[in-house]
């Protein structure tokens, strides 16, 4: 009497008792990925221009290349809002980030995060800095390379330059 074949296919035992094939786990994952998936944010184009403008202006006062997270600090401590009024989140940040990027007047860094030509904006970041309160700006913005405890106007006992462009912006 002949042997059945031998059954050499890989098996998983699942939580719940059943054992199933290679093929059927990468079905089941993927069902479940796909019931999981959330839906994308709006385009980058849905964000006012007024929205635009206030990232752009938050690129060029911060001097360099700037990651999400130091934009939307840095929007935090100015007191920046968006146009309807709320504050920036993460979301419509990187949005506008890459909408400046997707228009030209950005460029995205890989790896590091969003900066802006100066000589494409010059005369922008003049008007900025000529503003009421621009004096604040270098301030805050040591304050963020620094230690970030307590106040931004409280002494800076120190501040840490992660490179060239760091203390070029300062």
């Amino acid at each position: 009497m002949a042997r059945p074949p031998l059954d050499n296919s890989l098996k998983f035992n699942l939580p719940d008792g059943t054992v199933v094939s290679a093929d059927d786990l990468l079905r089941k994952i993927k069902e479940i990925k796909a019931a999981q998936r959330v839906p994308q944010p709006a385009a980058a184009g849905a964000l006012p221009e007024a929205d635009l403008q206030t990232l752009l202006d938050a690129l060029l006062l911060l001097g360099g290349t700037a990651s999400i997270n130091a934009v939307l600090q840095w929007l935090s401590l100015t007191g920046r809002e968006r146009a309807n009024g709320e504050p920036f989140e993460h979301y419509a940040t990187r949005d506008g980030l890459l909408a400046l990027v997707a228009q030209g007047r950005a460029e995205a860094v890989m790896g590091k995060g969003t900066r802006v030509a100066l000589r494409d904006h010059a005369d922008r970041l003049q008007t900025l800095l000529a503003a009421p309160g621009a004096e604040r700006y270098w301030r805050q913005r040591l304050w963020m390379l620094g230690s970030q405890r307590g106040d931004w106007q409280d002494p800076i006992g120190w501040v840490n330059f992660r490179g060239d462009e760091d203390m070029r912006a300062v």
